[in-house]
């Protein structure tokens, strides 16, 4: 083939020369190009929105806007809330002020973004109409995360209306993982998909029930799900994540298998023999021998007991017949001092009653040293040292304990599908999974515990059991 010359006719039949059209054909917009000019775009918007709701309202606008989004969940207005990036785009294209006495139709108030609009239209460019436009069209949601490039974006799914999109995000995708799901509002100029308000809490899978039960009420109440009802329930919707953002940020709350909140608790008391202390409350440990009981105990020179621990036991155990006893605390004897450990106010109560009862006249209560376990947790790392690690590896290699861990956690499993769960509405799995709603709840659930099995470096492992509920209950792909 003929080489082309610079001042031919191109071949492409444009009648251009050659050097004026295809020897150096344009480059293509590649779509984070848009995503830049699109975001400056945005933030210049953003920054004239801001100064035009400064000269409407004041700083007394912003008080009065987060009382409305809030619904009166949140403290009052913060300029360092986390929650402002959500919050600012929905104040500017979302809030509407409270009408005048004198006007009756509240929804004909503009928005920030409406009345800047009405002000200035001739200096509004075509790109940032088209955004204001975007952005107020569509509303806040919950979207989960489908698929994920770190550090380039990812796939959304709106989990409310079902609607796929992919959203270019730099920053935010190199937190997330897929089945993580994020709260704000979503928006699509040609094929770029853009986030417009997002919430600060990355919410993880475990969560997703709850937003299938809001889901489940929109479309009991409204018939159909569709933009305008996502609208008409913003308050219920944010109200939803900011339980959900109030749960996450909660310490967990700790019970004992008695189901009382853990609060360490000891009592001391004054005794008069040890011997005879230790011989009143050994029925306490179950039916543990004596002889166990004293392989550890210190005697004194005439071999009586001066110093001996032992457990405080319970026949049985409330949370599986599988164990024999329930450690409810421990007693310890050093010379004429009594330490009674326990693990909340209830069994506190208890114990001292038994210690009374047991060696009447004998016994003189002293003072109790009361703790939560949160408060320890605070003042110290809790690490077990290597020594500790090593004993329980050991313990745990065992192929008894093995054996027993493994019926545990079989029978756990196996009552698991069969028991009602809150998140589930009330329902267990296996009735969950009979309809879309519930099949994707149940979904959620065993991703969750995945999740957190995938997180934890020691423990019960217990992958196998998740893979094997869903196969039982039909979630295999």
């Amino acid at each position: 083939m003929a080489k082309i010359g610079r001042n031919d006719p191109c071949p492409c039949g444009s009648g251009k020369k050659y050097k004026r059209c295809c020897q150096n054909p344009p480059v293509t917009q590649p779509d984070d190009f848009l995503w830049r000019q699109l975001r400056a775009v945005d933030d210049q918007l953003t920054h004239q929105l801001l100064k035009h709701a400064k000269r409407l309202y004041g700083y007394e606008g912003f008080e009065a806007a987060w009382e409305d989004f809030s619904g009166g969940e949140l403290d009052d207005f913060d300029p360092d809330s986390p929650h402002n990036q959500a919050f600012f785009p929905w104040y500017l294209f979302n809030w509407r002020p409270e009408a005048d006495e004198a006007e009756d139709d509240l929804s004909e108030r503009p928005t920030i973004a409406e009345s800047y609009l009405h002000r200035y239209a001739r200096r509004v460019s075509d790109q940032e109409r088209q955004l204001i436009e975007l952005i107020t069209r569509q509303p806040f949601s919950f979207h989960e995360v489908m698929t994920c490039e770190s550090g380039q974006g990812y796939r959304l799914r709106d989990i409310l209306l079902g609607q796929e999109v992919d959203v270019i995000e730099h920053a935010g995708s190199q937190l997330c993982q897929r089945g993580d799901i994020l709260f704000g509002r979503v928006i699509q100029v040609d094929h770029i998909g853009l986030m417009m308000g997002c919430g600060s809490t990355l919410i993880p899978p475990a969560s997703k029930p709850a937003i299938i039960q809001l889901r489940r009420w929109i479309r009991e109440q409204e018939g159909d799900l569709s933009v305008q009802a996502l609208h008409e329930w913003d308050i219920d919707i944010r109200e939803l994540y900011f339980a959900i953002d109030e749960q996450l940020h909660q310490p967990p709350e700790l019970r004992n298998t008695e189901g009382d909140p853990l609060i360490l608790h000891e009592l001391y008391f004054e005794i008069e023999s040890p011997g005879e202390a230790f011989e009143r409350l050994k029925g306490l440990a179950a039916q543990v021998e004596e002889a166990e009981l004293l392989q550890e105990a210190e005697l004194d020179r005439h071999g009586q007991v001066h110093a001996v621990e032992f457990p405080w036991l319970q026949s049985g155990n409330a949370k599986g017949a599988a164990l024999e006893h329930t450690v409810l605390g421990h007693l310890r004897i050093e010379g004429h001092r009594l330490i009674a450990s326990v693990n909340s106010k209830n069994r506190a109560e208890r114990i001292r009653a038994e210690i009374e009862d047991r060696l009447g006249n004998h016994v003189r209560y002293k003072a109790t040293d009361i703790q939560s376990l949160s408060s320890m947790l605070r003042e110290a790392e809790w690490k077990p040292r290597v020594q500790d690690e090593d004993e329980m590896a050991r313990l745990h290699a065992t192929p008894e304990v093995q054996q027993e861990v493994e019926r545990m956690l079989e029978a756990h499993w196996s009552n698991w599908m069969e028991t009602t769960i809150p998140a589930l509405g009330d329902q267990t799995p296996m009735e969950a999974v009979q309809d879309g709603d519930g099949r994707e709840m149940v979904i959620a659930l065993l991703d969750g515990l995945e999740r957190r099995e995938q997180s934890q470096e020691s423990g019960l492992k217990q992958q196998k059991y998740i893979d094997w509920a869903r196969t039982q209950l039909g979630l295999r792909d």
